[in-house]
């Protein structure tokens, strides 16, 4: 009895081998197997045995993944300057105020421009002028600017009017000179233009990355990709011609859907075309070259461009070589084979194999991959056969795949309250993550440092923190406790700097840059760990309301402000469940329990 228990529970598991391997068979196939053997496909290992996970092929897409994506989002840094400014009051006048040398602090003082005693760098600074009939004053020989006050003018007075004919517009000697808010004056009564702009480009990153997700599953990676690139394309020319702001902020919604479904779509690519082993490892280098050698590009295009429509182009010149992935990017094999399209994916890998092993020392090679191709050919032939041998029937052979239920996708997120609890926190998490890392980014402009080297030193400070991440990956294989880490650090250094910036108000913002690398290097380490979601990018769009109180309280506030959602970051840490970064077996009430494979 014990011996023919044995063999039943032999029987059973033969039985359960052979229904597992089933499922791993493409579903246009499937009907074929009685005719034809076939092995099921496994993406990875295929890649580890027959193709290479991390040859010249994969290192080749890594490669044009770096310097084909653009910095779209550090454009604002420079373009979004805020210049000081003084009510422009006439030919006349102005032609007086040039031959008598007096500076434009000078001419802002006689005229009214900060008659209220505002700081020069404040919103309302420059915003009105002195009344008076300016325009009939017969000029006096002006030898300092103390005269105007004594001069005649009729009905001059203490009470000052906004603005009529426009502003006369300087910058500061740090500050990016020719951006958009001198082109449509977005000062004074529309300063408010600035960060809603701002947070609509945000959105729009948003918005690229939930719909990468979808259209990548429905037409493919690589069908995402190339369309994603050319709306980013499209879209900054167009935006670079615009003469209106509402249209110039729309077309940057679409530059920024664009750009950050390109990375999306790209990052994807290169995780698919690799085991879990080396996805870490591509991952970082792929979003180093997205911090350092697109943000290095654009900070030397601002540098040589003073003209914010010719940076808006140059800084997506990138784009034009997205024509090239119609020959250099390959679809992810992942993707055909959910595609019931095996055959496609067993080629793709045949020439992957084919280009590492152009570039690595011979080894004897199995045919599995080879034998793999035949059968499934085979099969196809097959198929195709007993399709065009159907007479009358309007049924085809394959199987169609019904397009993603987005309701059921979202549902399963939020099916049982560990899943719901998980994907809040993730969210919240992400939230609080892109607020702080995105803000920082677009502080630059308000550092009192010259904002191209800035740019370029925090652009740099990425190499450090994918290094930091690198090894604390290696080394702890639970992610919570250098997530924790990461917010702790960055709290403590962001409140250092944001207190002393704020209570001493320095001339030099030395300090504070210093905290601007410091917690963008932590921050970047922080971005390999974190679990993202689309709808986290939220907090990005909030980081440009929030760079607005450096004006409206004092230099430094957001500093302290973005300390606080740091420690926000940390406590929120302490809720998520800790995970190891290593592929997890489904299990009945985790989220792939259908089958799917989840890569925390």
């Amino acid at each position: 009895m014990k011996q023919n228990a044995d063999v039943d529970d032999d029987g059973e598991e033969r039985m359960k081998s052979k229904q597992d391997a089933h499922q791993n068979v493409p579903a246009s196939v499937d009907n074929c197997t009685r005719q034809i053997k076939l092995d099921p496909i496994v993406i990875d290992e295929l890649l580890e045995t027959e193709v290479g996970p991390n040859g010249f092929w994969q290192w080749s897409l890594v490669f044009i993944a770096v310097f084909t994506t653009t910095g779209a989002a550090t454009f604002p840094v420079f373009a979004d300057s805020v210049p000081l400014r003084r009510c422009y009051m006439g030919e006349r006048w102005e032609m007086a105020f040039v031959q008598h040398n007096f500076t434009f602090e000078q001419i802002g003082l006689v005229t009214g421009g900060w008659a209220h005693g505002e700081n020069m760098e404040s919103l309302t600074a420059g915003c009105q002028r002195f009344t008076g009939d300016w325009d009939n004053l017969t000029i006096p020989v002006l030898t300092n600017p103390n005269q105007l006050l004594t001069a005649i003018v009729p009905g001059l007075s203490n009470r000052t009017v906004p603005c009529s004919n426009g502003y006369v517009y300087a910058y500061m000697p740090f500050q990016y000179d020719g951006g958009v808010v001198e082109t449509y004056h977005m000062v004074c009564e529309q300063s408010w233009y600035i960060p809603i702009g701002t947070s609509i480009f945000m959105l729009g990153m948003m918005f690229g990355y939930l719909v990468c997700g979808f259209w990548g599953a429905r037409f493919g990676l690589k069908h995402a990709l190339i369309t994603f690139s050319l709306t980013e394309l499209v879209s900054s020319a167009l935006s670079s011609a615009s003469h209106a702001f509402w249209l110039y902020t729309i077309l940057r919604f679409f530059v920024s859907v664009g750009s950050h479904g390109k990375l999306s779509s790209f990052n994807i690519i290169l995780l698919e075309m690799t085991t879990p082993k080396y996805r870490s490892v591509m991952n970082t280098l792929y979003l180093l070259g997205f911090n350092c050698v697109s943000r290095g590009l654009i900070t030397w295009f601002a540098y040589m461009l003073r003209n914010w429509r010719w940076l808006n182009l140059a800084a997506t010149i990138q784009c034009v070589f997205s024509l090239a992935y119609f020959w250099l990017i390959p679809e992810s094999p992942r993707w055909l084979l959910a595609q019931d399209r095996p055959v496609d994916a067993l080629d793709l890998l045949k020439r992957g194999r084919k280009i590492n092993q152009r570039f690595r020392s011979k080894r004897e090679e199995s045919e599995r991959l080879n034998r793999l191709w035949e059968q499934y050919t085979q099969a196809k032939l097959l198929t195709d056969s007993a399709t065009d041998n159907t007479e009358g029937s309007t049924e085809q052979a394959t199987v169609k795949r019904k397009p993603n239920d987005v309701v059921a996708i979202i549902g399963k997120m939020f099916s049982s309250k560990k899943r719901t609890k998980n994907t809040l926190l993730s969210m919240l998490l992400f939230f609080l993550f892109s607020s702080i890392f995105i803000g920082l980014m677009l502080y630059m402009r308000m550092v009192r440092q010259p904002v191209y080297v800035v740019s370029l030193i925090l652009a740099a400070a990425a190499l450090p923190g994918a290094a930091i991440a690198s090894t604390a990956y290696r080394i702890m294989k639970h992610r919570r406790l250098p997530l924790l880490v990461v917010f702790i650090a960055v709290g403590i250094v962001l409140c250092a700097g944001g207190v002393y910036t704020y209570l001493v108000q320095p001339e030099g913002d030395l300090p504070l840059s210093i905290t601007l690398v410091l917690s963008v290097m932590l921050m970047a380490t922080a971005q390999r760990f974190g679990t993202s979601a689309g709808t986290g990018r939220l907090g990005s769009a909030m980081s440009a309301y929030i760079n607005q109180l450096d004006y409206t309280v004092a230099h430094g506030t957001p500093i302290i402000f973005y300390a606080g959602i740091a420690i926000l970051g940390m406590i929120t840490t302490c809720c998520l469940d800790d995970t190891t970064g290593k592929e997890e077996v489904a299990s009945e009430d985790s989220p792939q329990a259908d089958g799917q494979v989840s890569y925390l």
